[in-house]
């Protein structure tokens, strides 16, 4: 067999019940064979999908070859040597898109193919906690031919929000540095999630503790048109509701709601309980935040509520994480020049009380540069915003028809329009 680097759970269990002087039944050794048996397939099933890049890892989704990785183990590079787990030469790889708050890279490797080894995205909404996982991976640059290093575990927490992982899988699967990008798949050969961060021990060095976090399939899904197509990678909030979950045990209760904001459009008002998000258990304010940062700004989610005593769904539209210190949406235009590939960062509206409308940012206005520096992607813009802190001013070059101008940007954290109580 050519997959050596299988560790069973199956097999440990035997070891411990035998040294335990426990009799085994005919029946006892059948099941365990069945279940190694098992094992071994999943794994000579799924680790030819797997992608060695760099020092990292990934997986194949696709049989025309797009691979999810981490942000952080792809997202620098347009293109990359990618090697997969049967075996073949390296295949030369492209950047499609990153995700830089949610961890996600997006590649494709170059060329017609259309029978590539593949694993199928699964549903993390259906796992349970307890549920056995395996990881594919790359730790410590152990796959120098492509082949995976395999290991098993459980599922210990769910829908868990860790700053850029809003909406985390915590698995006690042991997990690496160089585990990054790989994936999380379960007992059907579905990838559930992709392997990112850890928590360290031994002040900080990057040793495996047994807590680990992936971000789930579903967050993947959600944002896949955008990384494969646009530029702008913008997460979900909604704008000016503030919840607490210590007045009602069954969700997180609406204690603020604008009559500006969209949210009070769609039919939120303050003491509304808020139990669900697409059908997804609300318990604190940090799943609750979590969970919306798990959709693109512009998704429609629907929040389950209970007014009155008495149910009821609303839709509504969720905006930017990052929109609140700026009041700017962004939108992409392509240039009209096609001899000139720079892209057009349109201002498409301003809020009202924002600071980007008190600084005299107008919709139409042409963003150029920042503090001095060119301004080539709505990427670059959002991480810029995302890395400077409250209070601080940018002056953000723009042009405005035929002139240019340059404005101060002081960030902000909340604007304050009216409440409705």
């Amino acid at each position: 067999m050519r997959w050596t680097r299988v560790s069973s759970i199956t097999a440990v269990l035997l070891l411990l019940l035998g040294a335990s002087g426990l009799a085994w039944t005919q029946d006892d050794r059948v099941r365990a064979r069945k279940e190694q048996a098992e094992l071994r397939a999943l794994v000579e099933r799924c680790a030819p999908a797997f992608c060695a890049i760099g020092a990292g890892s990934g997986v194949c989704i696709r049989n025309d070859g797009l691979i999810v990785t981490n942000d952080h183990v792809a997202g620098g590079r347009e293109e990359w040597a990618v090697f997969f787990g049967d075996g073949r030469p390296a295949l030369k790889a492209r950047r499609l898109g990153v995700d830089e708050r949610g961890d996600v890279c997006l590649l494709k490797v170059v060329g017609d193919f259309t029978d590539l080894p593949f694993i199928p995205l699964g549903d993390a909404n259906r796992l349970r906690v307890g549920e056995r996982v395996m990881a594919l991976g790359n730790p410590w640059v152990l796959s120098q031919d492509g082949m995976p290093t395999v290991t098993f575990g459980g599922i210990s927490c769910l829908h868990y929000n860790q700053g850029g992982y809003s909406d985390a899988i915590v698995t006690d699967t042991p997990v690496n540095p160089g585990n990054s990008g790989g994936p999380l798949i379960n007992m059907r050969g579905e990838v559930v999630g992709i392997n990112g961060r850890i928590v360290t021990r031994f002040h900080g060095h990057k040793i495996n503790t047994g807590v680990g976090f992936a971000i789930p399939s579903g967050q993947i899904q959600n944002f896949m048109k955008t990384l494969s197509g646009e530029d702008l990678i913008w997460h979900g909030a909604l704008l000016d509701v503030r919840v607490d979950s210590s007045t009602d045990p069954r969700g997180v209760q609406v204690l603020t709601v604008y009559k500006s904001c969209p949210a009070y459009r769609s039919g939120l008002r303050y003491e509304d309980v808020i139990t669900r998000v697409n059908g997804v258990p609300v318990t604190t304010e940090a799943r609750f935040e979590g969970l919306l940062a798990s959709y693109p700004a512009g998704s429609r989610v629907v929040l389950s509520v209970i007014r009155e005593k008495k149910p009821r769904d609303i839709e509504v539209t969720l905006s930017s994480v990052e929109t609140p210190l700026t009041g700017i949406f962004l939108k992409v235009k392509s240039p009209e020049r096609p001899v000139d590939p720079t892209l057009i960062l349109e201002i498409d509206r301003v809020l009202g009380g924002s600071p980007a409308e008190e600084a005299g940012f107008k919709a139409g206005d042409v963003l150029t540069h920042v503090d001095g520096r060119i301004l080539e992607t709505g990427n670059q813009f959002h991480h810029w915003i995302r890395y400077s802190h409250p209070g601080k001013t940018l002056w953000i070059a723009v042009q405005r028809g035929d002139r240019s101008l340059i404005l101060p940007l002081t960030l902000s954290g909340r604007r304050k329009p009216r409440q409705d109580r």
